[in-house]
């Protein structure tokens, strides 16, 4: 391996090891409780306080922008493939290649959506309360 490449891998590997610092500094303080939002996510309806209610505004909001964009999309594509390919195949396949991964990206959401709701139902509704512990059980015939 050339020295450059080293200088490379090396410069890659510190700035991997800062971002993953700053990401482990900030996660404290956000999961501690004094987490604060200062804008409004779109649609949502208000600012909050709650990181649990937070990060369902914005998994609300995000499954809203990949369903309209995968319609755009679609529309995109079938215009490309009827109106400016004018017969010609490549053009054709590009609008093809289009509308499959538009429907492959809306697949991909819904398939998170399910996947989601079958683990855990309040985990999409947002109404997810805290962990309760279990209760320790005490074998009677090994008790101490």
């Amino acid at each position: 391996m050339s020295l450059k490449m080293q200088k490379k891998n090396r410069n890659r590997i510190i700035l991997l090891g800062l971002m993953l610092v700053f990401v482990f500094s900030t996660t404290s303080t956000v999961l501690g409780g004094s987490y604060t939002t200062h804008e409004e996510i779109p649609g949502q309806g208000g600012v909050t306080n709650d990181f649990p209610t937070f990060l369902k505004m914005l998994y609300n909001f995000s499954i809203g922008i990949v369903a309209i964009l995968a319609i755009i999309m679609v529309g995109v594509g079938a215009f490309t493939y009827i109106v400016t390919s004018a017969g010609n195949a490549s053009k054709m396949a590009d609008g093809k290649e289009m509308i499959y991964s538009a429907l492959f990206g809306l697949a991909i959401a819904l398939i998170a959506y399910i996947t989601l709701f079958l683990i855990n139902p309040d985990l999409i509704s947002g109404t997810i309360e805290s962990v309760s512990t279990i209760p320790q059980y005490i074998d009677p015939d090994h008790a101490p």
